[in-house]
């Protein structure tokens, strides 16, 4: 159901461009035994073929890479920047590791201040500075 609500809002969003050739980020967390990450894969696999580009982590990244650089260009080069927020997700954010993933491609994003699709894969309670950030977003 997810996949399909994603196709929906990028068809009407981006009506003026054609699909096939978006460049999308997602990013996620990778808690309850990556159980986060399975959803986000089923995901990856339906919108794969149908933009120029969904990035992400575990199918981008070359041996050797340094990771932060290769995220930093992947978010540079996407149109849209997919954040699939989770409880876990929200912490991690929140928590203001900068050495954390989560926090490093939520702040790259802003500071690029790339379009951000929120999707919900759960309700969580969301408290500041998370939640600042994600009031003014799109969230399905």
């Amino acid at each position: 159901m997810t996949s399909s609500v994603i196709g929906s809002y990028l068809s009407f969003h981006y009506k003026y461009q054609m699909t096939s050739r978006l460049k999308l980020f997602l990013s996620h967390d990778w808690a309850y035994q990556a159980r986060n990450h399975e959803k986000v894969t089923i995901i990856h696999r339906y919108l794969a073929p149908k933009v120029q580009n969904a990035w992400i982590d575990d199918q981008q990244m070359s041996s050797g890479d340094s990771l932060e650089r290769e995220i930093s260009n992947a978010i540079l080069d996407c149109d849209v920047f997919v954040v699939f927020i989770t409880d876990h997700y929200h912490k991690k954010y929140n928590s203001g590791d900068k050495m954390d993933y989560c926090y490093f491609e939520f702040r790259t994003s802003l500071e690029l201040r790339k379009p951000i699709l929120a999707v919900l894969l759960e309700r969580p309670s969301l408290s500041p500075p998370f939640q600042t950030h994600i009031s003014d977003l799109l969230c399905i």
